[in-house]
């Protein structure tokens, strides 16, 4: 339903997706596009904001919150160039962590971590993200996940603390490696009730100081090196792992 008109991009009720836009977070980050965010369920949704009522009607009447604004609010609030016509602030509530994880040590590229977490929810996997990658819930990365970032468990934490807990909970921790010494991926240690693989950077892997903490590290066996996406190789795994 219509909450309310906005003209003005200095309107008090722009304060949060404003905030959301500059610092987003689980407590609160923007998706934008018509199709995007009329796939969400409602529970995830705390403000929409439309430039046509009418155009987008099946969105006003899914959503308790929606304001209709003029395109200079729209540019705004978006992170398109060209701005967005329905842009939405989202919130999540992450489901319980589950026995299989992905971690994430310094993957730069938001686009790489938007198809990690998308292929992660498609196997069962959890998602954890060092400090120094990028944002999860950035738009770009949000758009990357294709919705998945709204029910896949996805926690931002520092590495050199969490492995060491989940060790001592009984996580098997595999680790990526660009090192032709390492355990075939075919041949990997398997049967593992609860495990974790870290994906490492884009153009270096693994830091030497998160695959200490490795349990078994493993290698892809192909004929270039580096010439893997991280997103591509992650999903190598998760699939074999998961098989």
């Amino acid at each position: 339903m219509i909450a309310g008109k906005i003209t003005g991009r200095k309107d008090i009720l722009l304060n949060d997706v404003l905030e959301a836009k500059k610092e987003p977070s689980q407590s609160g980050f923007i998706i934008e596009g018509a199709k995007f965010v009329a796939d969400c369920s409602p529970e995830h949704i705390k403000q929409v904001f439309v430039t046509d009522a009418e155009k987008y009607s099946v969105i006003v009447s899914k959503f308790e919150k929606v304001y209709e604004v003029s395109s200079s609010v729209a540019s705004k609030i978006s992170s398109a160039k060209s701005g967005q016509e329905v842009i939405a602030l989202a919130v999540k509530n992450n489901p319980p962590c589950p026995e299989k994880l992905v971690i994430l040590d310094r993957v730069q590229d938001s686009g790489n971590v938007g198809t990690i977490i998308r292929t992660a929810s498609a196997f069962g996997f959890g998602v954890i993200v060092s400090a120094d990658s990028a944002n999860p819930y950035s738009v770009k990365t949000a758009r990357s996940s294709a919705g998945a970032i709204l029910s896949c468990y996805v926690q931002k934490s520092d590495l050199p603390q969490i492995i060491p807990d989940l060790k001592r909970r009984g996580v098997y921790i595999y680790s990526s490696e660009i090192d032709r010494s390492a355990t075939l991926l075919k041949n990997i240690s398997r049967n593992k009730t609860s495990f974790a693989v870290i994906i490492g950077n884009e153009g270096c892997g693994v830091s030497k100081t998160i695959s200490s903490f490795a349990d078994e590290k493993i290698y892809i066996p192909i004929e270039k090196e580096n010439s893997l996406n991280a997103s591509i190789a992650d999903a190598i795994i998760m699939y074999e792992t998961n098989s």
